[in-house]
């Protein structure tokens, strides 16, 4: 087992005394060369979970629980320890490229100082590591790209020299916050196919953050349904699609258009109840009795790799 979380909560400070928890408890594990996807909706605290990992919180942030990596407890090392991690051990792609790369350096630069800071290799020697990943990425013309800025490339360009950055000091876990998600859908395919044939070939693991049921039926495993802070379901791939047992599972499923339907089977409403120890999908869920409301759901296993948040399961 590479990542164990275990009762992952975290806490960001809104006012004085005031605090919006943003992670109730999460547990979860990622195995060597495994891709883990969490699965939810805007707001539901996955990218919290990805920069928890990471340690890339704001400092109006808390975290209780462990996070255990190689048998390292990542929560109580010291930021200079943690620093020798991330970026060499432990890497992250974030959403949008054209934040996340600096403007003013070249790209290839941007890319060799990742070798240049956590192998001590010199910057003639990185830059032609960077120039071979490029093409093994199938970014064209690689000897002239590294000199490129990030405005000088399109959006799935930037993607894939966000990837390259992740990937060129060989880490052993990747986390990609949603990575696709401003790209078209042709790109999108792309760059995903090349992500899962990184994970492949080079055998490192992943841990993909998406809001795309599709998505993740494409690239996960395993996946864990996160909603409000809380997994509420995990199995593998085709246990999660084809035998869905969470409500809110069921109904992201049947959320999804096809060419076939004229309409949606369901329509998920707004989340307006603050649920207070109970289930926290009681408020929009079509199948609640009033123990939901009260009795918060333990985990109910259906087999060795899938598992359940709910009253209402068999």
């Amino acid at each position: 087992m590479l990542l164990r979380v275990e009762n992952l909560r975290v806490k960001f400070s809104v006012s004085k005394g005031e605090s919006l928890e943003a992670l109730k408890g999460v547990s979860f594990f990622i195995s060597k060369g495994e891709i883990y996807c969490m699965l939810g909706e805007s707001g539901s605290g996955k990218s919290v979970t990805a920069k928890s990992i990471i340690r890339l919180l704001p400092p109006q942030a808390s975290m209780d629980g462990r996070i255990i990596f190689e048998g390292k407890e990542l929560l109580s090392l010291s930021e200079k320890d943690m620093r020798r991690i991330r970026g060499s051990n432990i890497t992250i792609i974030f959403q949008e490229p054209m934040t996340s790369l600096n403007p003013t350096m070249k790209v290839g630069d941007q890319v060799a100082e990742v070798l240049c800071v956590h192998k001590n290799m010199k910057k003639k020697e990185a830059l032609k590591r960077v120039i071979d990943l490029f093409n093994e990425l199938l970014i064209s013309d690689a000897e002239k790209r590294i000199h490129a800025y990030p405005h000088m490339l399109s959006g799935g360009m930037r993607q894939r020299v966000m990837i390259a950055m992740a990937i060129i000091g060989d880490p052993k876990l990747v986390l990609a916050d949603e990575p696709t998600t401003a790209l078209d859908v042709t790109v999108q395919a792309q760059i995903l196919g090349i992500m899962k044939d990184l994970v492949k070939r080079r055998g490192v693991s992943l841990f993909f953050v998406t809001h795309d049921i599709g998505v993740a039926s494409d690239m996960a495993d395993r996946i864990g349904v996160l909603y409000r802070g809380i997994l509420v379901e995990e199995g593998t791939v085709e246990e999660l699609i084809n035998k869905p047992l969470h409500p809110y599972t069921l109904d992201l499923i049947k959320a999804i258009p096809t060419t076939e339907k004229k309409e949606f089977d369901i329509e998920i409403s707004e989340a307006t109840e603050d649920f207070q120890g109970g289930c926290p999908y009681f408020g929009r869920c079509s199948k609640a009795k009033e123990a939901c409301r009260k009795v918060f759901p333990q985990w109910i296993e259906k087999s060795a790799t899938h598992k359940v948040r709910c009253l209402n399961v068999d």
